[in-house]
């Protein structure tokens, strides 16, 4: 049964994607499809074997939370199918990051091992490589006829090559497995009957917008664009044939209803969360202007790549496409999604399928005159891009990131064990929060033998706005303090990081001893020992120094 269980979505997968090659065995160059795909996913394989090989860094935040959770599924799945699935709906109710990619994943990682490159290999093998075979299948269901083998070349290359895909798994961002989904989004509606009631295709649709949101609910941004966006482009193409757009309406109406059915009385808390939770002040530090968002997606997708999207934009309006929606779809999932957040490395994931589309749409809609000297430019863009140019660079932005290594990283191990000895069974506060030290690179160092490197390690504050004033600070019996300051953002944002640090030293300074400094680098630790604790005037008055404020929950 366990077995069974996970393989679940494996089985679901191939059974798909069999299906799909089954209904186009018939289908012209068939065998070379089935080729290519079979070789560029070994190549895509052996790419994440070797990056990983020769990575060796410590891995926090998102990275690690979704690695985290992938080893406490195998853990639960070990333990007991009972509290597997206990785990994975309260994770999917309570928690930022739920468990159901590491579900996914399950059968890979009993099978790998659970260091980061197993996961990430693991990601490639099930994810990555089947939204590249869904995507190449997709557009080779509908253009076999006219597909030449140069055709298939140039689009099993610009899928499998295309490192937006690959970026976010490469990073542990197992969310990024909504790719899947949001392809076999276009294949539903692909066939989708707008002038009469699709029941089958709408319960297929519900189920995928669920898993969609649960995945990581950035993808609510990506469902709520994509309804908006192809409801309008149909009504407008009803009213260009004078007709009403009634069984349109009737099915997205469906739909609709049928999703917030479900979540409500399934999911209840969850919708509660995300109704009521302040996103503004959450996610206020990483905000950024509109100009330099889009410097920062051009700088991740490269130049040359966002030239082929607004050649592909000409092209399918030229030649009147029904992914005329596509550029709408992608700038309000941009702009709704900027409302929240910022689009980070690990975000682009919710635009990225639909600007492959713009591409290949555009190449097979163009001239026939184009097509071949367009497609040898694209594919010897990609391999040059790949392979010779150094990265990051301006035509292929910095999707690719060489593997990380950190010199530092055996330093940190034992000074974690030092620490430890020292601090025993007490509990710690590491005041650090930038991308090179903060709590979790001490606690996660040792992942994934030890799920946490350092026993009774309280909570920090990173986001002032986010998380407020940390109470915790004053029961915490021993204290690390870095000099200088560790911060990711802005000042104005990590004040409780800089004058807390500030007050600790200072106002609070005879209420700690000093027990030991470390150095690396230039970066000086410094832990301390409480050795007399706070009445509440002197609470009061660091926090009134910090000027920051508890959240109270």
């Amino acid at each position: 049964m366990k077995l069974l269980i996970s393989l679940l979505y494996p089985i679901f997968i191939l059974v798909i994607m069999g299906g799909i090659l089954y209904h186009q065995r018939m289908h012209k160059h068939f065998k070379w499809f089935v080729f290519l795909n079979g070789i560029f996913a070994f190549v895509l394989l052996v790419f994440t074997y070797f990056y990983f090989k020769f990575e060796d860094t410590i891995y926090f935040w998102d990275s690690s939370g979704q690695w985290s959770n992938a080893i406490y599924t195998l853990d639960a799945y070990h333990y007991s199918l009972d509290g597997l699935f206990y785990e994975l709906y309260q994770s999917m109710l309570h928690t930022e990051y739920s468990k159901l990619p590491a579900f996914f994943l399950l059968f890979p990682l009993h099978q790998f091992g659970t260091e980061f490159r197993h996961f990430a290999f693991a990601m490639v093998l099930v994810f990555a490589i089947p939204a590249c075979f869904l995507l190449t299948a997709f557009v080779y269901q509908y253009h076999h006829e006219k597909m030449s083998k140069w055709h298939l070349v140039s689009l099993v290359s610009l899928v499998y090559l295309s490192s937006p895909i690959l970026f976010s798994m490469l990073e542990g961002e197992s969310g990024a497995a909504g790719i899947v989904f949001i392809l076999l989004f276009y294949w539903l509606f692909a066939s989708y009957r707008y002038e009469r009631f699709e029941l089958l295709k709408n319960i297929a649709l519900v189920g995928c917008i669920l898993i969609l949101v649960f995945l990581r609910r950035w993808y609510i941004f990506w469902v709520i664009s994509y309804f908006f966006t192809t409801f309008l482009f149909q009504c407008y193409v009803a009213y260009r044939k004078k007709k009403f757009p009634l069984w349109l309406i009737v099915n997205y109406a469906f739909i609709t209803f049928t999703v917030l059915v479900c979540l409500w009385l399934f999911f209840k808390e969850f919708v509660i969360m995300i109704t009521t939770a302040n996103y503004v002040d959450a996610y206020v530090a990483y905000r950024i202007s509109l100009l330099n968002q889009l410097q920062h997606t051009l700088g991740f997708y490269g130049l040359g790549y966002l030239v082929l999207v607004i050649i592909g934009i000409y092209w399918i309006y030229k030649s009147k496409s029904k992914y005329g929606f596509l550029p709408f779809h992608i700038v309000f999932t941009y702009a709704i999604f900027l409302i929240v957040d910022r689009f980070d490395t690990h975000h682009y994931y919710v635009i990225t399928i639909e600007l492959l589309l713009l591409i290949i749409t555009a190449i097979l809609r163009m001239d026939k005159k184009w097509q071949h000297g367009f497609m040898t430019v694209v594919i010897s863009f990609l391999f040059l891009t790949k392979l010779v140019l150094p990265f990051p660079n301006l035509l292929a932005g910095t999707i690719t990131n060489a593997p990380e290594v950190r010199k530092d990283k055996e330093t940190i191990i034992a000074m974690v064990k030092d620490m430890n000895q020292i601090v025993q069974d007490d509990s710690i506060y590491i005041l650090a929060s930038s991308l090179l030290y903060n709590n979790q690179t001490f606690q996660n160092v040792m992942l994934p033998q030890k799920m946490s490197s350092m026993k009774n390690m309280l909570a920090v504050a990173h986001i002032d706005q986010r998380d407020g004033f940390p109470l915790v600070v004053f029961d915490a019996d021993y204290i690390l303090l870095v000099s200088p300051h560790q911060i990711h953002k802005e000042e104005k944002y990590q004040k409780v990081i800089i004058k807390l640090s500030e007050a600790l030293q200072t106002m609070a300074r005879d209420h700690y001893q000093l027990v030991k400094t470390y150095k690396i680098d230039e970066t000086s630790f410094t832990l301390v020992k409480k050795i007399k604790e706070f009445t509440l005037q002197q609470q009061q008055s660091i926090i009134d120094f910090v000027e920051i404020e508890p959240i109270l929950k």
